[in-house]
């Protein structure tokens, strides 16, 4: 057996189903060669089968079990609360384990390496109820807010197997985890919807199967590869010059010297040898804006944040700038607007969250049309056929710019379950396709080259 420069060491924090991670530390540590970091805390109350993080005290550390075609599969998974939610962001920054704590000191002795955040999820938030109750973790906002922190510089690969989070237009709000003295080399994940549960744990199967096979493969590349079979939308998102990282460069201190990272590349299904990754649209910037001004973008609109986003019965607006004159709007001229509720299967009615305000919705006097026209089954989902999905603006005047007023339905957190990050109503992200960016199909509208706020979107909150 040939030796190895040093080992991995890997942790694994679960927001909803376990079966995913179990499969990865068990197959990682039998077949890799890797350490499972929380293998390292003292035991718990419950003996061998548990561990104990002394700063966390409560936080569920111990072997879950699974059987996978009479594979039986077990390994330490930590399941966090919402207690834990502070402590975490700082120590997702830089993690590692020092006696019986975990800690975010650069200088501990046994960090980590291979960090995955596992759970429902988007707009760089995961979360989930698999501890019992709602907890929620902001991965990307972790990174915002840490960008002055110094790291270790051991963790180098990040997963975030949830959905939506590694869509290629939040590629903007993972830079901080990039643009570091000591920066990540790769974030695995997915672009649309992740499956999780017995899907999931196959996956994670085939990703070690791969990897154990070749050390020399890619990581990106096992990851597609593992993928593909069970038709996850997988994506990633790496540094430039760190998008070739493997296991045997890896153990053999051989990755290159990465510092500052601003160039990012984006890889999915149709572009599985990466693209540069855009890190902000400009074209369009469309927004979410309270009734004070306060405009709702990725470094506020989170769980750390409960006076930020959409309230019952409150005003707002919804605006619309055009960056360059050649995008600006013409008079008579339309364009679609649709709002999203994610994670992205959930129908929505824009109906139930909104109202519009009627001078909007009445014909305006320079055109004859209402500006904001709303129109039912546009976006294709078949859960939405019947419900207004999007809205068909009107121009009223030739301008960089457009808002519109609505106000949040008095009864709207009634509507829409308390089961987005930390227990708000759901994130609704916003899609704009301007005029010549969409053709009619047989039953609804074909959609590309649009402005997709997913950086941010706005949280419904009580």
């Amino acid at each position: 057996m040939r030796a190895v420069g040093r080992t991995l060491r890997a942790a694994w924090l679960e927001y909803q189903d376990t079966r995913d991670g179990i499969v990865f530390i068990h197959a990682a540590t039998a077949r890799l060669g890797f350490e499972n970091a929380f293998s390292r805390l003292p035991a718990g109350a419950g003996g061998r089968n548990t561990r104990a993080a002394g700063n966390l005290p409560d936080m569920a550390i111990k072997v879950h079990r699974h059987t996978r075609n009479e594979t039986a599969f077990q390994a330490f998974i930590a399941q966090p609360s919402q207690s834990h939610a502070t402590a975490l962001q700082t120590w997702i920054n830089s993690p590692a384990v020092s006696g019986a704590d975990l800690v975010a000191d650069p200088a501990a002795p046994d960090p980590i390496d291979w960090l995955v955040v596992s759970g429902h999820g988007s707009g760089g938030s995961v979360w989930g109820d698999g501890s019992g109750n709602h907890a929620n973790l902001e991965v990307a906002s972790s990174y915002i807010d840490g960008i002055g922190v110094d790291r270790s510089g051991r963790l180098k690969c990040l997963i975030i197997p949830s959905c939506n989070n590694v869509n290629r237009s939040l590629a903007g709000m993972w830079l901080s985890l990039f643009d570091h003295a000591k920066p990540v080399h790769l974030l695995l994940g997915y672009e649309s919807t992740y499956a999780g549960g017995a899907t999931g744990a196959r996956v994670m199967a085939r990703f070690v199967d791969k990897l154990a096979k070749n050390r020399s493969m890619p990581l990106i590349e096992a990851w597609r590869a593992a993928n593909k079979a069970s038709r996850q939308p997988w994506a990633a998102l790496a540094a430039k010059g760190g998008e070739t990282i493997n296991l045997d460069d890896w153990v053999n201190d051989r990755l290159p010297a990465l510092a500052y990272v601003k160039d990012l590349l984006h890889f999915g299904e149709d572009h599985p040898g990466g693209e540069p990754a855009k890190l902000l649209d400009d074209r369009y910037a469309v927004s979410w804006v309270m009734a004070d001004g306060t405009v709702l973008d990725m470094y506020n609109n989170g769980v750390a944040h409960p006076t930020k986003g959409l309230f019952d019965g409150k005003p707002g607006k919804i605006r619309i700038k055009a960056l360059k004159p050649q995008f600006a709007f013409v008079k008579g001229s339309e364009a679609y607007l649709a709002v999203h509720l994610y994670r992205p299967s959930k129908p929505l009615d824009i109906n139930k969250l909104l109202k519009f305000d009627q001078a909007l919705l009445d014909p305006h006097p320079d055109t004859g049309k209402p500006v904001v026209n709303p129109e039912k089954g546009r976006t294709g989902r078949p859960e939405n056929e019947h419900d207004v999905d999007a809205f068909r603006i009107a121009f009223p005047a030739d301008s960089d710019t457009i808002e519109l007023g609505f106000t949040v339905k008095s009864d709207a957190t009634k509507s829409f379950k308390n089961d987005g990050p930390g227990g708000t109503h759901g994130r609704f992200l916003l899609e704009f396709a301007p005029t010549g960016n969409w053709t009619q199909g047989a039953d609804y509208f074909y959609w590309f080259g649009t402005s997709y706020a997913a950086t941010a979107g706005a949280l419904l909150r009580k």
